[in-house]
């Protein structure tokens, strides 16, 4: 069946034909783009846009979905303002919830650290409570010992009287790993749940890296399978460089019309918060400290070698700009994959070295453009301002940038980051994060990404027009309609 899009403002994201009247569409392909009056006749169905405004279909490029998946059953802490606020709620929640094995919270923003004996106060259960960003965690006694945690785990913080019980990246895992216990069933439907509010906000699809949450890294894939069965959603599964060697031990192929295995990933730093991000300079509050270096060279360009040996690209995660340092080092001895380009994820802070430099390799960068205040004013000062998530720089020196949520539920709204993305590019760029340049990240551009014959029919429809209108406009667009693969998936026009 032929269905015909049209009586809306049809952005294609193509140079030639920025704007079409109609987009005709069949077995998940466009067949076709151009006036109403021209395609008209052709379609067995007419769908109005009813004045709304289509896109390609919008992609988080940077996710964790089961992660996400998991924040829906916890408990949120986001909107208290004091420790002893958030210590309250969570004693409140604990107590009307006595007959919970184990206590997830989640959207803890302050800037000051708990420690396991603030937790050990409130239960004798494991409890775990994950920062907005996800990087960073508390724990308590039981969840330290319930997850294995010891002194062979990177990323578990000590002090001179042991375990504090703050965790970050690699630790944070595995907590995760050891603390949930979701059956497939339970997983699946937390995902479909997942899905069914992301294609809320106008996502057609995700670049999501959970593999190495689960001690087997097939029970995500299994419920990726059965989600997607149910409600179509495309994913692009990033691999943390682990499973991404034991599956190729096990031989693993994978072709699926909804998921697709993609690039290694590799966390060479932590986060800022603990100090624990690389950077050059020092930091303004602890001149002392430079962060950690998580992994040697050697360690590095081993995975670098196995990743090219496969012909995949790689995802560094890199907080600070030491470690963007050590991956553009490292690289140069690693020809890129054609038409896959080379990640970095997060790069919360970069320099004027990095920006010459990484020019010529094949790189593009993977923002969250969270609110850096507390980063800047707390941990970087001012000096470095313009190199904190220096999108503007980026986009004008020519490098393929794109957008993320990290699965942080406050930051999952693409219409506020091309608001916030729109204060310092033009708003052509600030759509292409979540559109064109998601594509070309995963070497999609010739078949998503823009509204063009030939291409997936994945669209995003919004309200407004955020094209054109005031900038205060952007951050109150809402989606009214989103279709993957020629399939309505959500509609309220």
């Amino acid at each position: 069946m032929k269905r015909l899009y049209t009586d809306g403002t049809i952005y294609t994201m193509t140079p030639h034909q920025p704007v079409v009247e109609a987009v005709l569409v069949s077995n998940g392909q466009i067949i076709e783009t151009g006036t109403k009056e021209r395609l008209q006749a052709q379609a067995d169905v007419v769908i109005s846009l009813h004045g709304a405004t289509m896109y390609p279909g919008f992609v988080d490029s940077h996710s964790h979905v089961t992660r996400y998946a998991r924040q829906l059953q916890a408990y949120h802490v986001d909107h208290y303002n004091t420790v002893e606020q958030v210590l309250e709620a969570i004693q409140a929640y604990i107590q009307q919830n006595d007959a919970l094995d184990t206590y997830y919270v989640t959207g803890y923003t302050l800037s000051e650290t708990l420690h396991k004996s603030q937790l050990d106060n409130l239960t004798t259960k494991p409890i775990i409570v994950y920062t907005t960003h996800q990087q960073i965690a508390y724990v308590n006694s039981e969840a330290l010992r319930v997850a294995h945690i010891s002194d062979d785990t990177k990323g578990a913080k000590k002090d001179a009287h042991g375990f504090t019980g703050v965790i970050v990246e690699e630790a944070v895992t595995k907590a995760t790993k050891y603390l949930f216990h979701d059956t497939l069933s339970q997983l699946t439907t937390q995902l479909i749940e997942t899905f069914e509010q992301m294609v809320a906000y106008g996502y057609t699809g995700a670049h999501t890296g959970d593999l190495a949450d689960f001690h087997d890294y097939t029970v995500p894939i299994r419920a990726f399978e059965q989600a997607t069965y149910h409600m179509p959603f495309r994913l692009h599964l990033l691999r943390h460089h682990r499973v991404f060697e034991q599956m190729i031990v096990d031989g693993v192929k994978y072709d699926d019309t909804w998921l697709e295995m993609g690039a290694m990933t590799i966390c060479l730093d932590g986060p800022f918060t603990t100090y624990d991000a690389q950077v050059t300079q020092g930091y303004f509050d602890e001149p002392h400290m430079s962060g950690q270096q998580k992994y040697d060279d050697k360690d590095v360009e081993r995975l670098l070698f196995l990743a090219r040996a496969y012909h995949e690209a790689v995802a560094f995660q890199v907080n600070g700009d030491g470690a963007a340092e050590q991956a553009m080092r490292i690289l140069r001895k690693f020809p890129a994959v054609p038409l896959k380009p080379d990640r970095f994820v997060y790069n919360t802070l970069l320099n004027e070295v990095l920006l010459k430099e990484l020019k010529h390799l094949y790189v593009g960068f993977d923002l969250q453009l969270i609110d850096a205040a507390y980063i800047l004013n707390e941990r970087l000062g001012t000096v470095r301002e313009s190199y904190i998530q220096p999108i503007g720089k980026l986009v004008e020196q020519g490098y393929v940038c794109a957008g993320g949520s990290n699965s942080r539920a406050k930051d999952l709204n693409p219409f506020l980051k091309i608001a916030k993305a729109s204060e310092h590019i033009p708003r052509t760029d600030a759509i292409k994060l979540y559109t064109t340049n998601a594509a070309m990240f995963i070497g999609r551009s010739h078949e998503r990404g823009m509204i063009a014959p030939g291409y997936v029919a994945d669209f995003t429809v919004v309200d407004t027009d955020i094209s054109t209108c005031a900038l205060a406009c952007i951050a109150r667009a809402q989606a009214v309609m989103t279709i993957i693969g020629g399939q309505i998936v959500y509609n309220r026009l």
